[in-house]
């Protein structure tokens, strides 16, 4: 007569132990496949639990890392590119309106009897006119003359020139100015006579501006 034999459920120590003797025989491979990463809680492994040198190449997925994942330094730098084309050049742009920076001017230095004039052509616009003059005495007797901005509109000239030059003298210059706005091409001038003297380092100068005041 044969006997039967019944399969007993093992007993939970009697697992601990064979599971213990299977990791004895086969290292931490088969510990290695029963734990997955369903098994670890999420954040558990922290920087500080990582073993130094436990990252490496191989672990890393290949173009994962970016530069800023590198300490300054630390990648080369590339080579520099080839210079690229010169662009078009570009079309020429139309002439703007003329500025309010206009200068006309005339000048002599040397002296001369009166009436001693020297004048200067502008076209219409806005001007300020800046003259200077200096009187010479060589007659031989105390005396004056006066000097005159001749323009478009006369009450805006500047009439001046009173100083009493003596014998053999050059007298103090004399300055003058002038607002003017004439509305065509005219002639601005400087004139300076009387009392038998000579006039030398003449200057006129009309500076176009944008407007008068």
């Amino acid at each position: 007569m044969k006997k039967r034999f019944v399969a007993r459920r093992p007993s939970p120590a009697m697992l601990v132990a064979v599971i213990a003797l299977v990791s004895s025989l086969t290292g931490g491979a088969v510990a290695a496949t029963l734990i997955d990463t369903g098994d670890i809680k999420k954040g558990a492994v922290t920087k500080k639990k990582l073993h130094k040198n436990a990252v490496n190449s191989k672990k890393v997925k290949n173009k994962t890392l970016k530069a800023k994942d590198f300490a300054d330094g630390q990648l080369e730098q590339g080579v520099q590119g080839i210079q690229g084309l010169q662009g078009e050049k570009g079309e020429k742009g139309d002439t703007g309106a003329r500025g309010p920076s206009d200068l006309y001017s005339a000048s002599r230095s040397a002296f001369v009897a009166s009436p001693a004039t020297i004048s200067v052509d502008v076209p219409a616009g806005s001007y300020l006119v800046v003259a200077k003059v200096s009187p010479f005495n060589a007659s031989g007797a105390t005396s004056q003359g006066s000097c005159n901005i001749f323009a478009p509109d006369p009450t805006k000239a500047d009439t001046a020139f009173t100083e009493r030059v003596t014998n053999n003298f050059e007298g103090t210059p004399v300055a003058l100015n002038a607002a003017i706005a004439p509305s065509d091409t005219t002639t601005v001038s400087l004139t300076c006579s009387g009392g038998g003297l000579t006039y030398g380092r003449m200057q006129l100068q009309v500076l176009q501006v944008e407007t008068l005041h």
